[in-house]
């Protein structure tokens, strides 16, 4: 039943509080995005979503063209435009969330550009992707007339997205961006993955980490787990693990020497205390390039809207990450909401009404700041 009945209660209340006029349509376009996010067809949805056009694109990043799609309204020039990007995922682009995502927004009446960001569909957080983020930001900016535009971005890729709107060359492109479950400090997320302990800017909050962050930073650095000899065989499992080929993962893991195995093993099932020596001499080796694709340090720069999204029971970013955000974002962050109604980048349970229209309320605000790049 998300967001069904609260599609009517928005316009009666929006209606009644605001009287007829863009509030109301900035309402109405958030409970529509959420519910063709939650995969909801009804009158509501059918009576106000524009048909989608789709079609591939390319990116013309520095270090060479990089795949895309374009998602818009079939039947009406676009409002604005969004630069949406995808998370840690093998399909990137084509993951079905995101998919859904693009789809919402274009339902919406916006143009959407997905840009394949490659390394972190191989499970990497690399500062480099700012360049293909910043590259798409222009693309979409000049196909809409040189307005500026808006980043949307999921997880790990929404503090890449806050990365980017801080460096100058890509400043004129970008008006406003929404992150949703976003880093503040790879490193601190790093340690977070190890100890369960999530550091806010005024407290420790004990949340059990999701496993997930344990094994992509050993895949994303077997030298230092494994014999060189059995890195690259070990570093394939992991892989293929992640990917969700568990058998297969299995197989690969089997050809490996006893001792190797067994680590790779651990990880399979989640036994990180295993590793953990060498997991700190990894976070430290590597301070300078987790620090490098993080926002922390770097928001004095940013001069877009920024609107702060992150699920409360987010266990893969936790979301004292979002609070370090708005604290040193001060007033640039215009939004900023830690909802029980999502979990880490998608819906979550049954939300209450009041956590529903918190949500639809605090999109209806990026939208409403959207509307006026035009």
């Amino acid at each position: 039943m998300r967001f069904r009945r609260v599609a009517v209660l928005v316009t009666a209340l929006v209606v009644i509080a605001n009287g007829v006029g863009p509030r109301v349509s900035a309402e109405l376009r958030a409970a529509l995005l959420l519910q063709k996010f939650s995969g909801i067809d009804n009158g509501f949805t059918r009576a106000l979503a524009h048909p989608i056009a789709r079609e591939d694109a390319t990116v013309l990043a520095p270090e060479g063209p990089t795949r895309a799609r374009m998602y818009g309204p079939r039947d009406a020039a676009p409002r604005v435009g969004f630069v949406l990007l995808h998370g840690v995922h093998k399909k990137s682009i084509d993951e079905p969330r995101l998919v859904r995502f693009a789809e919402a927004l274009a339902s919406a009446g916006y143009a959407v550009l997905t840009p394949e960001l490659r390394s972190i569909a191989d499970y990497r957080i690399d500062k480099a992707e700012t360049k293909v983020i910043g590259a798409a930001a222009r693309s979409l900016s000049s196909r809409l007339g040189g307005i500026k535009v808006g980043l949307i971005g999921t997880s790990f890729a929404g503090g890449l997205a806050l990365v980017t709107a801080s460096e100058s060359e890509f400043r004129n492109s970008i008006g406003c961006v929404l992150a949703i479950g976003a880093h503040h400090d790879l490193v601190r997320v790093a340690r977070f993955y190890m100890t369960s302990k999530a550091v806010a800017p005024d407290r420790t909050v004990p949340i059990q980490a999701h496993d997930y962050g344990v094994m992509v930073t050993v895949y994303g650095h077997p030298r230092f787990f494994f014999p060189e000899s059995e890195a690259a065989t070990a570093h394939q499992a992991l892989k293929l693990w992640l990917d969700q080929d568990w058998d297969g993962a299995r197989k690969l893991a089997a050809t490996l020497t006893p001792a190797t195995q067994a680590r790779v093993d651990a990880l399979f099932h989640a036994r990180i205390q295993s590793v953990q020596a060498d997991y700190e001499r990894v976070v430290e080796a590597e301070k300078e390039g987790l620090l490098a694709a993080s926002p922390s340090g770097h928001m004095q720069n940013v001069t877009a809207s920024v609107f702060l999204l992150h699920g409360a029971g987010d266990t893969v970013v936790p979301p004292t990450e979002s609070e370090w955000l708005a604290q040193e974002l001060g007033e640039r962050a215009e939004g900023f909401l830690v909802s029980k109604a999502i979990e880490h980048v998608e819906m979550h349970g049954k939300p209450t009404v009041r956590e529903q229209l918190q949500l639809v309320d605090f999109i209806a605000k990026m939208l409403t700041q959207a509307d006026s790049l035009r």
